[in-house]
């Protein structure tokens, strides 16, 4: 029975050194685009980090898209359910359906966040949506979505949450751009020019806000495993001719390192950004891609 208690106490003491030495706690942070693929990972990792969570993302419930657009949508349903996977790592968690193109969305989002924890410390701005298309054969709605949705939205919230980072003299802004954002590629003009546009955003930011305790800066990632980028190889495989497998195979192939990169490694880079160590970057653009250009 005392070995019992005194294992009971060893973990408790190792629990109570790790909320110490947490990078993020009592921290508040936003993530869009929080319950899936990377912005799932990103929230995971700074709730390992004592930060309380609002994952934000786009529902079934809220939205169709067009076939030829690729973005991950969960029921709202889902949402709640990552809320309490994130709850079950000691830290208060959150899930809002909203649409990063809805300005309302977006102010009740900030409002919301507010009411229930009196701050907003950290932004991560990961709702995206992919489209592959030749410019030739774009039409005006399909560019102003992609342009809407990952550049415009990234404004919105970053405009939102700023007058409360302004006054408490402290906040970290961290943009998802892509290896997309410093490179070009055919039949990918509408998605390069929004990421290349979130990096020219979040440099002249870094600068507004540099003097008042707040840094911004944005993570570019080559191809992350997600749901994303497996409807996206899904879809190429078929024009192709290809399997699903082979296809996989030649995206790995083609990585420096021989391998598709994980979710969770752009978490990590998520979570030093949002640390205190951090201070000192401030308008970066943070590469993640194992090497690949692209």
């Amino acid at each position: 029975m005392r070995l019992f208690s005194n294992n009971q106490n060893r973990q408790e003491q190792s629990n109570q050194r790790h909320r110490w030495l947490s990078k993020l706690q009592s921290r508040v942070a936003i993530v869009t685009g929080g319950g899936t693929g990377q912005g799932k990972a990103i929230a995971s990792a700074m709730a390992r980090e004592g930060a309380n969570i609002v994952i934000a993302s786009l529902t079934r419930e809220r939205a169709k898209i067009p076939s030829t657009e690729i973005t991950t949508l969960i029921s709202d349903v889902d949402l709640q359910n990552v809320a309490k996977e994130l709850e079950t790592l000691g830290v208060t968690a959150l899930g809002i359906p909203f649409d990063v193109t809805v300005q309302e969305d977006v102010s009740s989002l900030a409002n919301q966040t507010l009411q229930s924890f009196g701050r907003i410390d950290i932004l991560v701005n990961c709702a995206g949506l992919l489209l592959e298309m030749p410019v030739v054969e774009h039409n005006d709605r399909s560019w102003q979505k992609v342009l809407d949705v990952n550049l415009t939205g990234t404004y919105r919230c970053t405009k939102a949450v700023l007058p409360t980072m302004m006054k408490n003299q402290w906040g970290r802004i961290i943009n998802i751009s892509s290896t997309a954002g410093n490179v070009g590629a055919a039949n990918w003009a509408a998605y390069c020019a929004s990421k290349h546009g979130v990096i020219g955003f979040t440099r002249a930011l870094a600068l507004e806000i540099a003097s008042q305790g707040i840094t911004a800066n944005a993570i570019c990632p080559t191809w992350i495993e997600s749901g994303m980028m497996k409807d996206w190889a899904a879809r190429a495989a078929k024009t192709e001719g290809k399997t699903y497998e082979e296809k996989m195979k030649e995206i790995a192939d083609q990585n420096p390192q021989k391998r598709i990169l994980q979710a969770e490694e752009v978490g990590n880079i998520a979570v030093f950004l949002a640390s205190p160590e951090s201070y000192g970057i401030n308008g970066a653009d943070i590469t993640v891609s194992g090497g690949a250009l692209w």
